[in-house]
């Protein structure tokens, strides 16, 4: 592939002798601060000014890297990579990443993150391009961090983690992955076996995509139904990416498993939102009732029934606290006499005494009364309860970015975070080295006194509750995030926090939306489904 330089009618714009020094010295002090190797290219791909950052770690003469002697030290399964992140950086006049292979002083070659930065002339057009790079196998704090920490952080965030090393066939699944599947820890895991727990129809896709990503070394997702072995069918979401060697070849699939099963029925939710309110209110998998000012049932669903083990016909009339009494004097009691007082829209979860199970609740007022929907998650506060260890590996996940990873100090300061992080929040690696990332700046001043509370847990026990949050983008936009923090100790230095980053911007949204649909339905409830009373 070659690259062509566009053509620009300008006049040429000159600066003295002494601006140029200046500038040149500020670039030079920049790229030793924030790369460990860097050098100049005209817009067609020829270098023109090296540095000795660049003959330090390549071992090149300057005769050797002149015109385009410098992909020379570019791994040759590179370097067609390299010269489409070159010409994309030129044609479209943005920065362009890549991961290179690159020969250290004639000897090995190190993996480089790289990055392509066009450089404007007077006129707009791409004058030549700023290149410079980190060397990854630099990241030893990273890789040294234990199993035992890294995996207290991912139960945290409720990911399950995988890889699959295709050398050899085997696949390594973490115990959170392997309970999204509904199977026991000591299950072993072999393709044939995920294979087959996947839905029918959605086998083949999956297979295929599997396939595929063999050969593009490109990170994927794909959506999938799995069925249990209790015949129940759950929705998961993979993200995935190819590893290559030094040859490029692919040699390991490493990714990350979430559970969607809740968002795909709140999808299907909204998607039925036209069709009749009783269709609708049958529909959802919510346990869900309304009661009218006077908190006498009007509408039970199905879902409901089942979990107070009666029929609607014994319940739409009666009063609320005559038919569950063990309410009064609890949450449940309070929230909803507020919200029936105040006509806001309340979301709270509590522990019903009489059973001990975990609700998640939301109310929902009405001209004419509440709407409330249940959720039972008993099962996911006894696993936030019960954090267990876990034995796969991490740091090949945090390099892939497939979730926000970010390593802060008791103090506030962000010492390291992966590149979904610092795209998360709309900052660059540069802002990190310059301390532009600190505590107080990326997190609201309301939920301060809340991430207090976890860095004290974690200095305490070594592990904090996962909790939700909101965190301040560059640009001043709130981004919800579930977060999960551990301690890390690195040697006698300063103790560090390991925090794992989830992005709830699209579950949030669909929330806010089903709350905005039935708030607009409540007060519809009662005349269409008289007829139950």
């Amino acid at each position: 592939m070659s690259l062509s330089e566009p053509q620009f009618h300008r006049e040429e714009k000159s600066l003295s002798s002494p601006e140029l020094v200046t500038c040149a010295s500020w670039l030079q002090a920049l790229a030793h601060d924030c790369a460990d190797i860097f050098w100049m290219l005209t817009p067609t791909g020829e270098m023109y000014d090296s540095s000795s950052s660049w003959h330090a770690f390549t071992g090149q003469q300057e005769q050797d890297c002149r015109g385009k002697g410098w992909l020379d030290t570019f791994h040759p399964a590179d370097q067609q990579q390299g010269v489409e992140a070159l010409t994309q950086a030129v044609v479209s006049g943005r920065p362009q990443e890549a991961t290179i292979h690159i020969l250290r002083d004639h000897d090995t070659y190190h993996l480089i993150s790289l990055r392509f930065v066009p450089v404007p002339g007077a006129f707009g057009e791409v004058s030549g391009v700023f290149a410079y790079g980190r060397d990854l196998t630099k990241q030893e704090q990273i890789e040294q961090m234990s199993d035992m920490q890294i995996q207290l952080a991912l139960k945290a965030s409720r990911v399950g983690m995988w890889d699959w090393d295709l050398t050899t066939g085997q696949l390594m699944w973490t115990n959170q992955k392997k309970a999204l599947f509904g199977w026991p820890p000591e299950t072993p895991i072999s393709y044939e076996r995920f294979l087959n727990a996947v839905h029918p129809d959605d086998r083949e896709h999956v297979h295929q995509r599997n396939v595929r990503s063999i050969a593009e070394q490109q990170e994927y997702c794909k959506d999938y139904r799995t069925i249990w072995p209790d015949g129940s069918i759950h929705w998961l979401s993979d993200r995935a990416r190819g590893i290559a060697d030094a040859s490029g070849k692919v040699v390991h699939i490493v990714g990350a498993t979430l559970d969607i099963t809740e968002l795909k029925q709140t999808e299907e939710q909204l998607q039925e939102a036209h069709q009749q309110v009783s269709t609708i209110l049958e529909s959802i998998t919510d346990a869900f009732v309304h009661v009218d000012s006077q908190w006498h049932f009007t509408y039970v669903n199905r879902w409901m029934e089942d979990f107070l083990g009666r029929n609607r016909e014994a319940l739409v009339g009666r009063c609320l606290w005559d038919v569950l009494p063990d309410l009064l004097g609890t949450p449940f009691e309070h929230f909803y006499r507020r919200a029936m007082a105040t006509h806001q829209a309340l979301h709270f979860e509590a522990r019903r005494p009489i059973t001990q199970q975990w609700l998640d609740v939301h109310v929902y007022p009405s001209q004419d009364g509440l709407a409330i929907a249940l959720q039972n998650i008993t099962e996911r506060k006894q696993m936030e309860e019960a954090l267990q260890e876990s034995e796969a590996r991490f740091h090949r996940l945090v390099e892939s970015n497939i979730i926000s990873v970010m390593m802060a100090d008791p103090e506030g300061n962000v010492h390291e975070a992966n590149d979904a992080f610092l795209s998360l929040l709309g900052y660059t690696r540069e802002d990190m080295a310059a301390g532009l990332i600190q505590w107080k700046t990326i997190t609201a001043p309301e939920v301060q006194a809340r991430d207090r509370k976890a860095m004290e847990e974690v200095m305490r026990v070594g592990v904090a509750q996962p909790y939700e949050k909101e965190y301040v983008t560059k640009d001043g936009k709130r981004v919800p995030v579930l977060i999960g923090r551990v301690l890390f100790r690195w040697g006698d230095t300063l103790p560090l926090f390991i925090n794992v980053v989830l992005d709830l911007t699209a579950s949030k949204e669909l929330e806010r939306q089903k709350d905005l649909f039935l708030g607009m339905t409540g007060h519809e409830l009662k005349n269409p489904l008289a007829a139950l009373r």
